[in-house]
């Protein structure tokens, strides 16, 4: 963050993922955010804790390009004969929204960020907040396979948002799925079970797919 910013916004819907932390962690998490506020490039041993925090970071991020951009047209305003008037003198609003409930906000639109390692860790905390959206127990996954890596890799190089969504949502209404213990990374991220589970639509019945089984 830049030193001039001196303020930040959090939004409520961010207590969906606190609560979904150990207070350890939840106090780990809160050090980590302020460190990273005040410019001081933290660092944290915490897989959980880098997971959790790679969403607000992409969204600090952002409020902070928008900030900047406000600061830059004002100076250029300032150059050219005064400061423009200001609306309501408000800061942008950094939007930490990972409603994971309702929505799963997290999901591939915060995979989409520098690095693949940023990519996976995005991935992977939306795969285990898609499984509580689904079925209400939280997701415990941590760690991918060599294979399931460079099966995500294509996924998002190839797909969006929308179709991440549709594959998961089918994924977790497939019968067959559920019976065999498939609800898992491995199967999903296999790209003829993707396409699979996506080529079904946005509209399947809960049993619709049980006669017509992914791969293993």
């Amino acid at each position: 963050m830049a030193k001039d910013k001196k303020s930040f916004v959090l939004y409520c819907d961010l207590i969906h993922t606190v609560n979904k932390l150990s207070d350890e962690d939840s106090g780990k998490l809160l050090k980590h955010l302020l460190k990273y506020v005040n410019d001081e490039d933290p660092e944290t041993d915490s897989p959980i804790v880098d997971i959790a925090f790679e969403p607000i970071k992409q969204q600090l991020k952002r409020d902070l390009k928008d900030w900047e951009s406000k600061i830059n047209k004002r100076r250029e305003a300032g150059k050219k004969g005064g400061l423009a008037k200001a609306s309501n003198a408000k800061q942008s609003k950094a939007n930490l929204a990972v409603n994971v409930t309702d929505t799963v906000n997290v999901s591939v639109n915060e995979i989409k960020v520098d690095t693949f390692t940023g990519k996976k860790k995005g991935f992977i905390l939306w795969f285990n907040q898609s499984k509580f959206k689904y079925t209400g127990k939280q997701g415990k996954s941590k760690v991918l396979t060599k294979t399931d890596e460079s099966n995500l890799k294509k996924l998002i190089d190839s797909y969006e948002q929308s179709d991440f969504d549709i594959a998961i949502k089918n994924l977790y209404n497939s019968k067959w799925a559920q019976e065999n213990n498939m609800r898992t990374i491995s199967h999903f991220v296999r790209i003829e079970n993707f396409n699979k589970y996506l080529e079904q639509g946005d509209t399947v019945s809960e049993y619709k797919n049980v006669n017509n089984q992914p791969a293993n």
